[in-house]
């Protein structure tokens, strides 16, 4: 029969002893609890063995054997140990020993069935002395979790059963700091686990950051604050209480309970990682374990300076320090550009120009780009929730796309109306000058074209003394990055007429015969009257005076329908200014000559006496050319340039009024039969003049002691001179008129200047003819005037 064991049932073993007998009980193993499942459990009872004839003992524990009244295993009737029958799950044996001279009993319960949960007590009786001194084992599973977080897995609970050690968080270690190496475990007869003891579940604290200035993920704080944190956990396998604070890779230590203060923050803080750990044995093994969450150092702060920088290109650029340029067709670009600011600084700017200002936002931040078209100051400014600051104060000039070029003409502006004019007198000293709006911030460059079409690479052109060629076009030319333009005047020069040259007509008699007498005046002249000898003369046809547009030019027509000896002499023609208000009558001179027809020494009839003072007596400067018809050649003369006040001119002065230099140039003037060029003297016919008519002071001279002279044509002898160096004329002072603009010295006529003379056998210069046209030659080249006889 199977033994039902009861979870609760006690065997009690009475052991019927002498009153002072003592029974030891013991199990094997001698463990408590047991564990579930265990089988042959050995129960030894050891006791004197009873002296009386009638004991007898027995074991109690509940079992198969006891049958609830005891499994008598002694009696001393039948002489001692009386044993039972086995019994299916469990057996006892007794045995009888002398020990230290007494004689014990040894009973052995042995318990073959697998153990129940539940307590077990063992107890020996016996019959006549009763001492009880039962043994009491609990029977248990093995356990399904244990201490410090460690979990068994296992199928069963029962001794032998298999099972595994882990941790729901953390690792096994044992308390010494050993990692267990493999969780396999079995369950052991005393109800525990192989390996369980001091095993641990070593986990990382869960910590948190506490802070005033979390703000998300960032520690917030003003420059030059503090911040103070505390690092909080608990539950911490193994135990600790001691907090590690990482502030950008730098680690300070405190206690648990201890704030951690980062002092006086600065700018160079921010963006820094800031997070703390629990310091504990797991963690010090396991550094990545234990920490709080990062936290980025938010220092907030704002640029201690900000510029305003202006975008330049080729129309937009900076003149000088917090200047600009910009032209009207360009967009101002800005870029308020604070130095360093957290939070990011919002920007806005300020135009203001002399009637108004206004206040400029952009939605890209600190950049903007705006039309402006109105000269202005800028300033910017940029701030966020620490503060704000402004850029020192910008100037942005806007420049027309098109600049108006002007012209001042000696001091004055001129008004660029689109057709500009200035108008000046001969002999005046002036000064052209042209400018553009900004041509120093640009670097303007200029170029100056004058009436010849030359050009000078400036923008002023000096007059010291202006002449009549002076008059004409003057173009301004300008050249910078912001464009190219332009702009001309017209100088317009006032004199009154005046001839370049007396003209000498030669008539045939009983011919028809015209005269041209050519002169410049500006404005136009008007006829007022011709004489000759002082008496008023009349010509055939209408004394008409033609305006050919050139220069001022003008000519005079006189005619004879019959020549006669009459005709011959000097004529005096008078003309008037068209605005009489500006030049008294003028007095122009031409002389008629009939060919084969001489008075005196070959003057023409009514001429002798006139000095050579007379005849050259003529404001010189002012190209004057002579048209002669009845088939009479045209003059030819060749002219030098001339010297005005140092500079080049195209003309002759002799001194007077006009105070012009001399003449310089030809190197000679040759005064031929041929040649109607004339010295005007009585001598004009019998002497030229040779060789370099110039010595070192820039005087005519024509003395022996130089290569130029006078040579006679007939005799080949030199005209004789006076000291000085100056022609004598016939040996009388006389022939020196004083209505001839020079002084006279010894017997000759000399033309003085600031820098030098020159004698009036001279009256004009050198013009020569070629197919068919008049040239005259100057400093800036040649231009011919077209010969229409």
């Amino acid at each position: 029969m199977k033994l039902e064991l009861d979870l609760h049932c006690l065997l009690i073993i009475y052991g019927v002893l002498r009153a002072t007998a003592t029974t030891t009980i013991s199990t094997d193993p001698p463990n408590n609890p047991l564990a579930t499942g265990f089988n042959n459990l050995i129960v030894t009872a050891q006791f004197p063995t009873p002296t009386l004839s009638t004991d007898s003992c027995s074991w109690y524990y509940g079992g198969e054997l006891d049958s609830g009244s005891g499994a008598q295993f002694y009696n001393a009737v039948f002489g001692g140990c009386d044993l039972p029958s086995p019994g299916t799950y469990d057996s006892i044996t007794c045995t009888e020993q002398t020990i230290d001279g007494t004689n014990h009993t040894i009973t052995i319960l042995t318990i073959t069935q697998p153990l129940v949960a539940g307590d077990i007590t063992f107890e020996v009786r016996c019959s006549i002395t009763i001492t009880p001194d039962p043994t009491t084992r609990t029977v248990q599973d093995c356990p399904s979790s244990l201490p410090y977080g460690v979990v068994i897995t296992s199928s069963s609970q029962t001794y032998q059963a298999s099972g595994m050690f882990s941790c729901p968080t953390g690792d096994l270690f044992y308390s010494n700091g050993t990692a267990l190496p493999s969780g396999d475990t079995t369950c052991l007869a005393n109800a525990e686990w192989s390996g369980q003891d001091n095993l641990q579940c070593w986990m990382a604290p869960s910590v948190t950051l506490a802070s005033s200035s979390i703000d998300g993920d960032k520690l917030t704080v003003l420059e030059e604050n503090d911040l103070a944190v505390t690092c909080n956990y608990d539950d911490v396998i193994p135990d600790g209480n001691t907090s590690r604070f990482n502030v950008g890779g730098n680690t300070n230590t405190r206690t648990q309970e201890e704030p951690f203060i980062l002092s006086t923050l600065q700018r160079s803080d921010n963006n820094k990682i800031f997070l703390c750990q629990a310091v504990t044995p797991y963690t010090d093994l396991n550094p990545t374990n234990g920490r709080s969450s990062e936290y980025t150092l938010n220092v907030l702060y704002i640029s201690e300076s900000i510029a305003n920088k202006i975008a330049t290109s080729q129309f937009v650029i900076e003149s000088s320090e917090s200047n600009y340029l910009l032209r009207s067709d360009q967009q101002l670009t800005m870029n308020c550009n604070p130095s360093d600011a957290n939070p990011p600084a919002t920007c806005s700017w300020q135009l203001c120009s002399d009637s108004s200002c206004q206040t400029l936002t952009s939605d890209g931040g600190c950049l903007i780009s705006v039309d402006h078209s109105v000269s202005s100051t800028v300033t910017c400014a940029a701030g966020n929730r620490v503060g704000n600051i402004s850029s020192t104060e910008q100037t942005v000039d806007v420049v027309p796309v098109e600049r108006q070029v002007h012209f001042n003409v000696s001091g004055n502006n001129v008004t660029n109306d689109g057709s500009i004019n200035s108008t000046t007198y001969l002999g005046e000293s002036i000064m052209i000058s042209c400018s553009v709006p900004y041509e120093n911030e640009l670097s303007t460059t200029y170029s100056l074209k004058l009436p010849n079409n030359s050009a000078v690479a400036q923008s002023s052109i000096q007059f010291p003394s202006v002449s009549r060629f002076d008059s004409g076009g003057y173009e301004c030319h300008t050249n910078d990055q912001f464009g190219n333009f332009s702009a001309a005047i017209y100088l317009n020069v006032i004199y009154a007429a005046t001839q370049d040259e007396i003209p000498t007509c030669n008539w045939n008699l009983n011919e028809t015969g015209i005269c041209f007498v050519v002169f410049f005046s500006n404005p136009n002249s008007q006829f007022v009257s011709l004489s000759k000898d002082e008496h008023t003369v009349a010509s055939d046809d209408s004394t008409i005076i033609k305006s050919t547009g050139d220069q001022g030019q003008q000519t005079f027509t006189f005619n004879r329908r019959n020549v006669e000896n009459s005709d011959v002499g000097r004529y005096n023609l008078t003309v008037k200014s068209s605005s009489s208000s500006l030049f008294s009558n003028s007095v122009l001179y031409f002389n008629i000559v009939i060919e084969g027809n001489t008075d005196g020494n070959g003057e023409p009839p009514g001429t002798a006496g006139l000095s050579t003072g007379a005849i050259a007596g003529i404001i010189v400067g002012v190209v004057v050319v002579i048209l002669c018809a009845a088939g009479y050649g045209v003059n030819k003369w060749r002219s030098g340039s001339q010297k005005k006040n140092g500079s080049q001119s195209n003309e002759l002065y002799p001194t007077g009024s006009d105070n012009r230099t001399l003449a310089d140039q030809p190197s000679y003037i040759d005064v031929t039969a041929n040649d109607s060029t004339q010295i005007n003297s009585d001598y004009q016919r019998n002497y030229e003049v040779v060789g370099p008519a110039e010595d070192e002071n820039g005087y005519l001279a024509v003395n022996g002691s130089t290569t130029g002279h006078l040579r006679n044509r007939a005799s080949n002898s030199q005209l004789e001179t006076d000291n000085a160096g100056y022609i004598v004329l016939n040996g009388e002072e006389s022939n020196a008129e004083s209505n001839n603009q020079g002084n006279a010295s010894s017997s000759s006529k000399r033309y003085e200047n600031i820098e030098g003379a020159y004698d009036d056998v001279i009256t004009a210069p050198r013009v020569h003819t070629e197919n068919g046209s008049r040239r005259y030659e100057n400093v800036e080249g040649p231009y011919d005037e077209i010969n229409n006889s």
